[in-house]
C-alpha cells in the first residue's frame, strides 16, 4: 500500500468549513499519480497514463481541525490495457475519510486511443505490488549472476528484493530496489537487474525478514547513493 500524507488547506476547505467533496478526489489523484511513478520508474511514465473511471465512497467529514490526512494506493487487478486500484484516505488519527477504486489506462502518446500494457509495465506492477512470488528466482546483473531471491522478500511489501548471494560473491543477505528489475522470466526463473556485481555488493544488508528501518536505510542508499548501470555493451 502507497501511502502520501497531505495537509488540508484552506483553499481546500467549502463555505461551511468542510474539506470540499472534490478535493477528496484530489488527495486520491495526488497518491495515485506518485504510486503510479513509484511502480514505473519515474514521473514522466505518468503521462502515458489517464484515468477512466473512479467511484468514490465519503465515510466522514473532514476540516483544518484534522490538520493532514493520509492518502493510500495500491493495485487491485491489471487488465490488458488498465490496472485497478483500490485507495483511501485516512485521518492520521486512523478513521476513514473515504474509500474508492479507480481504473487508470495505458494510452498512445500519438492518440487518445488506450493500447495494451508493455511486458515491462506488466512485470513492474507485478514484482512491485508483489503478485508475483520470486522466491528461489535467479538473479543476474548486468554482468553476471549474483545469487537467488530470498523468501524474505514477500516481507518487504514490494519495496525491495532480498537477495540471498552466491557465498562465492558476497557472504550476507542484500536489499535490492524493486525499482532496479529490468525484466522477471517466470520460464527460466530469473530476475534481471539494471546493476553491476559492484554496485550490488554495496547493497544494504538485511539478517532476516526487513524491518522498517532496514528498508528505510534501504530508500535512502537508493535515492542518493546508487544509480542504474547503463553500458548497453554488456549483456
Amino acid at each position: 500500500m502507497h501511502e502520501k500524507r497531505i495537509e488540508i488547506r484552506w483553499r481546500d476547505l467549502d463555505a461551511l468549513g468542510h474539506v470540499n467533496n472534490a478535493v477528496y478526489l484530489s488527495y486520491l489523484e495526488e497518491v495515485r499519480t506518485q504510486w503510479l511513478a513509484h511502480v514505473l520508474g519515474g514521473h514522466e511514465t505518468v503521462w502515458s497514463w489517464v484515468l477512466v473511471r473512479v467511484a468514490i465512497d465519503y465515510r466522514r467529514e473532514l476540516s483544518l481541525d484534522d490538520g493532514a490526512v493520509i492518502a493510500r494506493c495500491r493495485l487491485s487487478r491489471i487488465g490488458t490495457s488498465s490496472v485497478r486500484t483500490e485507495e483511501e484516505i485516512v485521518t492520521e488519527a486512523g478513521e476513514v475519510a473515504a474509500r474508492a477504486e479507480a481504473v487508470v489506462a495505458a494510452r498512445n502518446a500519438d492518440s487518445t486511443s488506450s493500447r495494451p500494457l508493455t511486458e515491462e509495465e506488466r512485470v513492474a506492477f507485478a514484482a512491485v505490488e508483489g503478485d508475483i512470488d520470486l522466491t528461489g528466482f535467479r538473479v543476474e546483473a548486468a554482468d553476471g549472476e549474483v545469487g537467488t531471491v530470498d523468501k524474505a522478500t514477500r516481507e518487504a511489501h514490494g519495496g525491495f528484493v532480498v537477495l540471498d548471494p552466491d557465498p562465492r560473491f558476497f557472504a550476507k543477505k542484500l536489499m535490492l530496489s524493486a525499482e532496479a528489475i529490468e525484466s522477471v522470466d517466470a520460464e527460466t526463473q530469473t530476475v534481471r537487474v539494471g546493476w553491476t556485481k559492484e554496485q550490488i555488493k554495496y547493497a544494504p544488508q538485511v539478517e532476516e525478514a526487513p524491518d522498517e528501518g532496514a528498508q528505510a536505510e534501504a530508500a535512502a542508499y537508493y535515492d542518493h547513493e546508487l544509480t542504474p548501470y547503463t553500458d548497453k555493451g554488456l549483456p
